[in-house]
């Protein structure tokens, strides 16, 4: 037994995998609040993008070019009063020139996305995301292997790519329940090409593997890719399932479903989750995902005045499908491990 432990820390130690499961074990207390602050402004910059995506992106306008303007009187955003979230408390929610209101949701939706950096920081980069040893093959043995900080890393940047695709798609769609589906590609493109790219790079960002070690011989990155693929595959399913379920609801849903836009919402939002999270999270966060939205859907529709059919309805539920989804990615990631713990002795 101390032969097969010896052994066994003589291998990591080899492949370079003998390391500390927390970034942050080592980081004096000061430099760990400074990585904190700077997690929340990139949060924040990158929130900003969002809205400039959310906004520009269903009207078939660049989101590079030309730089934040206002809307009302186009007079170009001074860098002063474009902070994430601080400029709208100062300017008070007005343009500084045309005195224009501007909506609350732009620096909510900073806020949130800074919320993501930085707990999604706490939990994965600085603290190892309480993830559990990975499967790993040498030769005919299989290691149990802690995750490197580079490997942290790549999994915090993955998660983030999912969390903030989902939440643009969530406000795309409430606002734009009828966009054509060109605009979802254009969402979508980069996050599907990551996904499928990030596993052949980086296979540990799978911290549940579709198929565990895989076969001996096999290399990991084309089991990463695998699994990437399998949970594709999964969400896609799950999001199909509740398009058929909506298109059951009502009459119009049925002429409706000849259009992308109607179906690539809820498809490619639930295929991202489990390409990003695995065919477990894909199917779990799906299904219950859906269930949520559904529901809302239905609750919302027997309060309404007006009939389910009428042309006044533009969307199933208040709450679009994708907001779900990326509610539930953010919960499974923080507490993945504790549920599937607590599911074994339900089999």
């Amino acid at each position: 037994m101390f032969f097969l432990e010896g052994y066994i820390k003589l291998a990591l130690q080899e492949t370079g995998l003998e390391c500390s499961n927390r970034v942050a074990q080592n980081m004096p207390v000061g430099w760990y609040w400074v990585v904190l602050v700077f997690l929340a402004a990139v949060g924040g910059v990158i929130g900003s993008f969002l809205n400039v995506v959310i906004y520009r992106l269903p009207a078939g306008r660049s989101i590079i070019w030309p730089g934040s303007h206002c809307p009302g009187c186009g007079h170009p955003i001074r860098w002063y009063d474009n902070l994430p979230v601080l400029s709208w408390f100062l300017l008070r929610g007005r343009c500084r020139d045309c005195r224009m209101r501007i909506s609350w949701r732009y620096p909510a939706v900073e806020a949130v996305t800074m919320g993501l950096f930085v707990v999604l920081g706490c939990w994965e980069l600085m603290g190892g995301g309480h993830l559990p040893n990975r499967p790993l093959r040498l030769g005919s043995t299989i290691l149990w292997a802690p995750y490197t900080g580079q490997e942290l890393a790549a999994l915090y940047a993955y998660h983030l790519m999912l969390c903030c695709t989902l939440l643009a798609a969530g406000l795309i769609e409430h606002d734009h329940p009828r966009i054509g589906g060109g605009v979802w590609v254009r969402l979508f493109w980069p996050t599907w090409v990551w996904g499928l790219a990030a596993p052949w790079i980086w296979p540990t960002v799978h911290p549940i593997p579709a198929f565990g070690p895989g076969p001996e011989g096999w290399p990991g990155r084309l089991l990463g890719l695998l699994d990437a693929g399998v949970g594709l595959a999964g969400g896609i399913a799950v999001g199909f399932l509740w398009t058929l379920m909506e298109a059951g609801c009502t009459r119009s849903a049925w002429n409706r479903f000849r259009n992308p836009g109607f179906w690539i919402p809820k498809v490619g939002s639930a295929g991202l989750v489990g390409m990003y999270l695995g065919w477990q999270a894909g199917l779990a966060v799906g299904l219950v995902g859906g269930l949520l939205w559904s529901l809302s859907g239905l609750v919302s529709r027997g309060l309404a005045r007006h009939p389910a059919d009428s042309s006044q309805t533009q969307q199933f539920s208040p709450v679009p499908f994708s907001l779900w989804l990326g509610l539930g990615s953010f919960l499974w990631i923080l507490f993945w491990s504790r549920w599937i713990d607590r599911s074994k002795g339900l089999f």
